[in-house]
């Protein structure tokens, strides 16, 4: 089943030369944006009907991208290369992927950054802020796509942050955390106007939403009670109370993940980060809204990773886990040192005659299929001096799987790296 809300908020794009333009596969092929030393400019990547790494050149450096049906949009705000532009590529058909006509964004100012973005097909949202003061307020706002215009606009706080944004013939909405834990959903419909929804009070931190059939789940970790969630619909109306979610053992949730099927299909499931002591681990689950509590959980047996990326496959899903770290000494000199890992497992379904372990939820939809984790794989584990770190990113195209792994800072020699991680059986 289609979702009706659509994730397309890309967190991780401003953070390195790579992000994850698509977090679910397009036409089962996942994408992802970097920089092509070789073409030298920008370029989309993705794996090739035998997995290998192919790229696409884009006509501009955009600082934001999006998946808005099978095609993705990117965004060039006001900078020193010319005034603002967007365009759509179509990558319905992987392998030859269509490029559409840069056009202009005329209402998107010369001294305005771009904070967060999403667009369907007649709707985009476009959190900016002002160049200047650094504490201007955040404008969040509703574009036309075929005319570049802006619709709405509504003042947001200096301090908010986008959690979530997405657009639909409806409209757009966000999920908006605000300072001093409170939790506001905004939406802007079709019809005009901007409407306020309060989600949480307060205490709310690591805010997500996680997709189900009937709109989503925003599910934040609240600082009294664990975990909480309240449903909305798919233009950010709440359609519920505020539910509180037990985890057995009462851990402190330390990071939440959404987990999504292939091509936006939902299952409403998530990964929880925990901690007890001083152990960390990460958890698969799913929140049930009619009983208001979690389904069965198995442990996700990454290597110790404290931050996690996560794609579908028709297998299965693929989960790759990234730590970095900086030291500082502090002597007569100071020093800087660093660590990374990067680590990658699939929890898959089982043969038809696997055995089930009791308490291992099965597939859905196919009795006596149990879900079984396959045991993680050490992609790199290194350290170095000065500043650095790596982090890694999926990437999909059917039965193929690989992670992308991206140095930054002072990680030397090393290289961006594609590691394979399936092939079909044959290849």
């Amino acid at each position: 089943m289609q979702a009706p809300i659509a994730h397309v908020h890309i967190a991780e794009l401003r953070l390195a030369a790579y992000g994850p333009v698509s977090p679910d596969p397009i036409q089962g092929t996942s994408w992802l944006l970097g920089h092509a030393r070789d073409q030298g400019g920008p370029v989309l990547l993705h794996l090739s009907p035998r997995g290998a790494l192919e790229s696409v050149r884009v006509p501009f450096e955009p600082e934001a991208a999006v998946v808005s049906g099978d095609h993705i949009r990117l965004l060039r705000p006001f900078t020193s290369a010319g005034p603002a532009v967007w365009m759509a590529i179509d990558v319905s058909m992987p392998d030859a992927p269509k490029l559409g006509a840069v056009e202009p964004l005329p209402d998107l100012g010369p001294r305005e950054s771009v904070e967060a973005f999403a667009a369907g097909e007649r709707y985009a949202m476009i959190v900016s802020r002002p160049l200047e003061p650094r504490d201007a307020p955040l404008r969040a706002s509703r574009f036309r796509v075929s005319t570049g215009r802006r619709e709405a606009e509504h003042p947001l706080g200096s301090a908010d942050r986008i959690a979530d944004a997405w657009c639909s013939e409806l409209g757009c909405a966000l999920i908006v955390a605000v300072e001093g834990g409170k939790v506001l959903a905004r939406s802007f419909p079709a019809g005009g106007g901007v409407v306020e929804h309060p989600i949480a009070e307060g205490g709310a931190y690591s805010v997500v939403l996680v997709p189900t059939a009937a709109g989503g789940l925003a599910v934040w970790h609240d600082s009294e009670r664990g975990l909480s969630a309240r449903p909305i619909d798919a233009l950010g109306v709440p359609t519920g109370a505020v539910f509180h979610i037990a985890i057995p053992g009462n851990p402190s949730v330390r990071g939440l993940v959404p987990i999504r099927g292939g091509d936006g299909a939902d299952n409403g499931a998530l990964v929880i980060r925990s901690s007890a002591g001083t152990s960390s681990t990460w958890f698969i689950t799913s929140i049930d809204p009619s009983s208001r509590s979690l389904g069965p959980r198995r442990p996700l047996p990454l290597l110790g990773e404290l931050f996690l990326s996560t794609v579908a496959t028709p297998a299965g899903q693929l989960f790759v886990g990234s730590t970095s770290d900086v030291s500082v000494s502090d002597g007569q000199y100071t020093f800087h040192s660093w660590t990374a890992s990067v680590s990658a497992a699939f929890d898959a379904p089982g043969a038809p005659d696997a055995p089930g372990a009791p308490g291992v939820p099965g597939v859905p939809g196919v009795p006596g299929v149990p879900i079984v984790p396959i045991m993680p794989v050490r992609l790199v584990a290194t350290a170095g001096e000065g500043m650095g770190g790596i982090h890694g990113l999926p990437m999909v195209r059917g039965a193929w799987a690989a992670a992308v792994l991206i140095p930054s800072g002072e990680v030397y020699p090393f290289e961006t790296t594609k590691v394979p991680l399936r092939a079909p059986c044959g290849d």
